[in-house]
């Protein structure tokens, strides 16, 4: 396989990640929303027994989307150092 080759083989591979990241981050983001909107219903439902429950649920949101957002970087920049190997 000449270099010709092997440079478009890894623009198309990088091409085809490239695609999905617009739809990707829009499905991420709602599924963000939707969390916090369970969490501020859920501490609705529990603020007249117990006054601190909004703090506690908006609390787990926020650890629950900094453990997820981690998760992604974590995950993300081993791949992201891959494609830019295949690039180069």
């Amino acid at each position: 396989m000449s270099s010709i080759e092997g440079s478009q083989t890894s623009l198309a591979f990088i091409h085809h990640f490239s695609r999905f990241n617009t739809m990707r981050t829009v499905m991420i983001l709602a599924v963000g929303m939707l969390l916090l909107l369970a969490t501020v219903l859920f501490g609705r439902l529990f603020v007249p027994y117990y006054s601190n429950a909004m703090i506690w649920t908006l609390g787990f949101f926020l650890s629950l989307w900094l453990l997820a957002t981690g998760f992604k970087l974590w995950v993300g920049v081993p791949h992201a150092e891959i494609l830019a190997r295949l690039a180069a």
